[in-house]
């Protein structure tokens, strides 16, 4: 998809945008194994406290200008050849006017292995990213790096239970879920799940962690204070991304059922299937609280908004290709879709329950997930340079190009000054 040089929608005060992970542990038994145990690296001190909430923001402009910029996404390879066999070298990354959405900044990161999901906490101010075979920990107002859960296999997805101090990280490789403090980033116990558990939620009101395995359509709910597991859901479809509302539900879509489920979170059982129509291949997924809105990302370039409630269809807007990921900004009443055709598409709610399409943000191609702060309304892109293509051959029908070392970032984009 190509993106025109130039999209500007007035609708209040300007702003502008334009352009600019996986690890191994089995399941912790009482007894000590022989198996590596992963580690904790950090130079991180005690979570911080919540701060004052943000003062309202007016309504955005955006612009936007193509990035045509290889980049590797960690759960679809295929991708990835497209987008380099597409892509030209790298362009500056570079902000504009004063007050718009720009690059804030670039920042380097250790390691040179795939990403996939990340996540912010903006109570406690901290970036959650997974890298390859370690979960990396960021300062999310100095973006520097607080440490490191190190020694997994291959992780996907990262999900905080703040109430009792964890996270757990979705090791796919390993088919477990690790346990980690978050004040110390310190493994508590690695718990066995189905193979290549990926997609994964805490629920706060029945303190359960859902985490989701594509290979054989499951989901393994743990208990998060005693870290068992205590049910295994046939989901009968492979899931993709997941969400959670404030009414003990938790919602999934399937990839290859073009549904949305619903799952009680207190009777482990699905409650209800939906079409995701005129959505096809639901990727991503996130939901509006104020709005009791879900807002699903779909591989074919749509966007569906759907009643969490009613399971009614509210919209359906065009977004970008290879979307990945999806955040909804409560402040602002924007949802954001990050897009491995190198944009970030923007939705609105309007004030009249109304939905409109602003114009794209441009970012690199190929960085496809992202994480909001809902405090400064940053978003967060992992990202990577690549050299070109291989030759095809036999054996390699489809070759990857392969990440430059030492290239491996965060791109972070917000409103204020850089």
């Amino acid at each position: 998809m190509r993106v025109p040089s130039l999209l500007v929608l007035i609708l209040g005060l300007p702003l502008a945008l334009p352009s600019a992970a996986r690890a191994g542990a089995p399941a912790l038994t009482a007894a000590p194994t022989s198996t590596p145990t992963p580690t904790a690296s950090a130079s991180a001190s005690a979570t911080p406290a919540a701060k004052d909430s943000p003062t309202a923001l007016p309504a955005p402009t955006l612009t936007a200008t193509p990035s045509p910029t290889p980049d590797l996404d960690a759960n679809d390879d295929a991708a990835v050849a497209e987008d380099a066999a597409e892509a030209s070298a790298a362009p500056a990354l570079s902000g504009t006017a004063s007050g718009a959405y720009h690059l804030v900044k670039r920042v380097a990161l250790p390691g040179d292995k795939g990403w996939d999901y990340c996540l912010a906490d903006s109570e406690a101010r901290r970036l959650y990213l997974t890298h390859g075979d370690r979960l990396l920990v960021l300062d999310l107002d100095s973006a520097k790096l607080l440490g490191s859960v190190d020694g997994l296999q291959g992780i996907h997805g990262v999900a905080l239970a703040k109430d009792l101090g964890r996270g757990y990280i979705s090791d796919g490789k390993a088919g477990a879920v690790l346990c980690f403090e978050l004040r110390s980033l310190s493994p508590v116990a690695s718990i066995a799940a189905r193979p290549d558990v990926d997609a994964i939620v805490y629920e706060p009101g029945t303190q359960q962690v859902f985490a989701f395995s594509g290979d054989d359509h499951s989901c393994t709910v743990i208990d998060a204070p005693s870290n068992a597991v205590v049910a295994t859901i046939d989901l009968g479809g492979q899931p993709e991304f997941a969400a959670v509302d404030n009414e003990t539900t938790v919602y999934v879509n399937l990839v290859d059922t073009d549904e949305l489920l619903s799952i009680d979170a207190k009777t482990r059982s699905i409650l209800r299937r939906r079409s995701v129509a005129p959505g096809s291949k639901p990727s991503s997924l996130c939901y509006d609280a104020d709005g009791d809105n879900l807002f699903i990302g779909c591989r074919n370039g749509q966007a569906v908004v759907m009643g969490a409630a009613s399971g009614l269809t509210k919209a359906a807007l065009a977004i970008g290709q290879r979307v990945d990921a999806s955040a909804f900004d409560a402040q602002q009443r924007l949802a954001f879709h990050s897009c491995g055709d190198g944009t970030v598409s923007v939705l609105r709610r309007e004030s009249d329950g109304g939905f409109s399409a602003l114009p794209p943000l441009a970012t690199k191609k190929g960085s496809r997930t992202m994480a909001l702060d809902q405090k400064t309304h940053r978003l967060y892109l992992p990202t990577a340079d690549f050299g070109p293509e291989p030759a095809p051959s036999a054996d390699h029908p489809h070759p990857r190009p392969s990440m430059v070392p030492g290239s491996f970032s965060v791109l972070i984009y917000g409103r204020d000054a850089k």
